[in-house]
């Protein structure tokens, strides 16, 4: 369903969908500042010696105050350009020899 939202139900639906998807993103990242921070600890104690370079954040579990979701498109992403920022799309091509 893209553009108009008919009724109120469905429009609390697709915010709890997006809202849903915006945590499970936060949790995705969350995994990842572990994983790298795990990696760092573990390469650290092969050496012996401190990483050069700023320490990481601490492992932030909340989700973003400033995330926003599109209801009407939840494919498309906020990108910036030279111009600003736009409602769009990363679009990408693959070709083979078939």
């Amino acid at each position: 369903m893209t553009g108009y939202v008919a009724t109120a139900k469905e429009r609390l639906a697709l915010i709890r969908k997006a809202k849903a998807e915006l945590e499970a993103q936060a949790q995705e990242r969350t995994k990842e500042q572990e994983a790298a921070q795990k990696a760092r600890e573990r390469e650290e104690q092969k050496t012996g010696k401190n990483k050069r370079g700023p320490k990481p954040k601490a492992i932030n579990q909340e989700v973003d105050s400033e995330a926003k979701a599109n209801l009407t498109d939840p494919e498309s992403r906020i990108m910036k350009t030279r111009k600003g920022f736009i409602q769009g799309y990363n679009a990408q091509t693959v070709v083979s020899q078939d």
